[in-house]
This record gives C-alpha cells, structure tokens and sequence, in this order.
C-alpha cells in the first residue's frame, strides 16, 4: 500500500472537512492548499517551492501534518500562511500543526515559514515558531522591531532624565 501523495503546483481547494487521507504526503511546489476554512489532517509536508497555504477569511480551520523534521525542504523556499486568525499564543480555534510536538519541524524549516499580515498584528510578515501552550502549533512571532525599539526608547528616555536632574 503506497501513500498517496498531493502535489500542490496551482491551487489545491478543500471544499469540506477531511477529503484527503490522513496520510496523504502533501509536496507544495509553488502552489496553493487553500483550505478555506475546512479542517484536515494529513501527513508529512515538503516544501519544494515558495508555495502558499490559505487558511480562508473569518474561518477557524485547523490543518495538521504529520512529523516532518525527517523531509528534506528547499533551502532557499518560502511557505507563507495567510489568513490566520488564531489565538497569538497558541490553542486558538484556528490552528496549523505539526505532530503534537514542537520537534516535528528543524529549525530551518520552521525558519522557512511566514505569517503573512495574521489578525490581530500590525500588517506586515512574521516569523513562525512553535506554541508553548500547545505543542505542535505554529504562531507568528510578534513583530521583532517593536520588541527591539523598546529597551532603546526605555534607554533614551533615562538618559533624558538623567541629563534634567
């Protein structure tokens, strides 16, 4: 018995919930899983080209792939999430897993995964990493030029001080 195996090329549509085998292997190759906000679990994920999985506006899809750490990704490829709109720390009603682990992706794949303009951020593309709440999930990372202008702008404003006193 073989694994069927999608390989995502245009644009693959879910038109309802658990329509592929669990262990179907999915090759996106600069294509689009538009999952349009079904739900459907499925199994290992490659990612050969900067492909595109879209989860659908105001949905509360969850898509889940088996362990993918031992696949092999291109290195210079991107896979962009759009239209999330889940919990920013994980567990939310609309979810992308990986396994039920936060070890089922390297880290160089998990660096190859980007948020495009997720609700809740400002817009603009995020980083991914695993959820800590929910091990598996991935999350965008909150946006890293904030965080880093925060301990600057607390700088500058305790020199300004310290130069009225």
């Amino acid at each position: 018995y073989t694994v069927p195996t999608a390989l995502v090329e245009g644009t693959l549509l879910l038109c309802a919930s658990d329509v592929l085998a669990d262990t179907s292997a999915i090759n996106m190759n600069g294509g689009t899983l538009d999952v349009a906000g079904f739900d459907d679990t499925l199994g290992v994920l490659t990612l050969l080209a900067t492909s595109l999985i879209d989860l659908g506006l105001g949905t509360d899809a969850l898509l889940s792939f088996a362990d993918s750490s031992m696949v092999l990704w291109n290195e210079s490829a991107f896979l962009d999430v759009s239209n999330w709109s889940g919990n920013p720390a994980g567990g939310g009603t609309e979810q992308v897993r990986l396994s039920n682990t936060n070890s089922a992706l390297t880290a160089a794949q998990l660096a190859r995964i980007r948020f495009l303009i997720p609700a809740g951020f400002a817009p603009g593309t995020y980083e991914a990493q695993f959820s800590e709440i929910n091990p598996g999930e991935i999350i965008p990372v909150p946006e890293p030029a904030t965080l880093a202008l925060l301990p600057a702008g607390l700088a500058l404003l305790l020199s300004r001080r310290g130069r009225r006193r």
